[in-house]
């Protein structure tokens, strides 16, 4: 981390920052994957077989037996949608399991489905369909996650496509 290179391609890291997140990282601004290049997120959005295919199911699989969960709380499901949240700086933090890397403030956003641009209507529409899962979580935490969890959805909201 300290040397700033892409997350992917392993080269030097410029001003700007991209982090490819599902709606539901958009919202709660964590992720558990450090930063790459704008054109290193769009190919890794296009390419990779989680990213850019919805019902594709995550590979468990195989993995060596002493393998730790990711830190931060992740859904295990697909995210469907994925956004690349382009920023200037992040905040990492080192937990238990591992870096948990929380975003900067957002310079824009670009949202693929399928690998293509996606629509305002698609984005919303899977963020609905994860709102469930962070709501269980919120409860769980009490008024105050709840009512963080609105605010985060209302800002959320102004980083969706116009149309």
């Amino acid at each position: 981390m300290e040397k700033k290179l892409c997350w992917i391609c392993g080269q030097k890291l410029g001003a700007y920052l991209a982090f490819p997140v599902g709606p539901m990282c958009v919202l709660n601004r964590n992720i558990s994957e450090p930063p790459s290049h704008l054109e290193c997120a769009r190919f890794a959005v296009k390419a990779c077989p989680f990213l850019a295919i919805p019902a594709k199911a995550r590979r468990d699989k195989n993995l060596p037996p002493d393998i730790e969960a990711p830190a931060g709380i992740g859904l295990k499901r697909n995210p469907g949608i994925t956004a690349i949240w382009i920023c200037k700086e992040y905040q990492s933090s080192l937990l238990p399991n591992g870096l948990l890397f929380q975003l900067g403030e957002p310079i824009g956003a670009e949202w693929y489905y399928e690998g293509r641009p996606a629509s305002r209507e698609e984005v919303e529409t899977w963020i609905e369909s994860g709102l469930p899962s962070l709501l269980a979580i919120a409860k769980t935490d009490g008024p105050v996650a709840l009512l963080a969890l609105r605010q985060m959805l209302h800002i959320a909201r102004g980083l969706l496509p116009a149309k």
